[in-house]
């Protein structure tokens, strides 16, 4: 299961530990199915190493939407105060740095290895993956991520801003959890240069995240 800082906050305002993740597990199945159905799941192995992403001319399923709805009746309102405060933040991180550019890129949403796989470069392999797809379709590329943010910048992302939740809820008594927002501007085949936007111009441990405006 998940450990990064953002889990260990929602999983605390749940009912309880053990029934987080198995809502989030099944979350996470139903996640996989529709991104194998949008043809945006990339594995290693079958399975060693996972990263699913999204186009920004995706969109969900109605049975999909359906049933992911159905997961939220059953959360308390603890959790969906701290799961409306994450999708907030996250908006915010978007629309206040990426401005016209928002709906644009491709979003990594997951990336995961397994533990015993790790070390061997999966997780660089299934990132280049999809950033050779934003290459390709001169598309930037997304991700927000807390603790694996140093990971993305060791594979050619930048920092773009980062944001604190957790920080005006007097029924967490963790630290505050820093929701970083990075992006990879494309880069000219055979060049390896940025291809900076017009608007924009003067401006190893096991890796699992959940991201973006469609994961939580």
């Amino acid at each position: 299961m998940r450990s990064d800082s953002l889990t260990r906050y929602l999983r605390a305002g749940d009912f309880s530990s053990a029934f987080y993740d198995l809502r989030d597990c099944i979350a996470g199945i139903l996640r996989h199915i529709e991104a194998i159905r949008l043809g945006r799941a990339i594995t290693v192995d079958h399975g060693d190493a996972v990263c699913t992403f999204r186009l920004p001319e995706d969109k969900d399923s109605k049975l999909h939407l359906y049933l992911m709805g159905l997961l939220r009746k059953i959360q308390t309102k603890e959790f969906t105060k701290r799961q409306t405060e994450v999708r907030g933040a996250i908006g915010t991180l978007f629309r206040e740095n990426l401005g016209d550019r928002e709906a644009e890129p491709i979003d990594i949403v997951l990336l995961g290895t397994s533990p015993e796989k790790q070390g061997h470069g999966y997780g660089k392999a299934l990132v280049k993956a999809v950033t050779d797809i934003g290459d390709a379709k001169g598309l930037a590329v997304t991700v927000v991520t807390t603790d694996a943010y140093k990971f993305y910048e060791a594979v050619g992302f930048k920092l773009v801003a980062e944001t604190i939740v957790g920080v005006d809820n007097p029924s967490w008594d963790g630290a505050p959890i820093h929701v970083r927002l990075l992006l990879r501007e494309p880069h000219r085949h055979g060049s390896g240069e940025e291809q900076i936007p017009k608007a924009a111009s003067d401006e190893s441990s096991v890796i699992t995240h959940r991201t973006g405006r469609t994961e939580l």
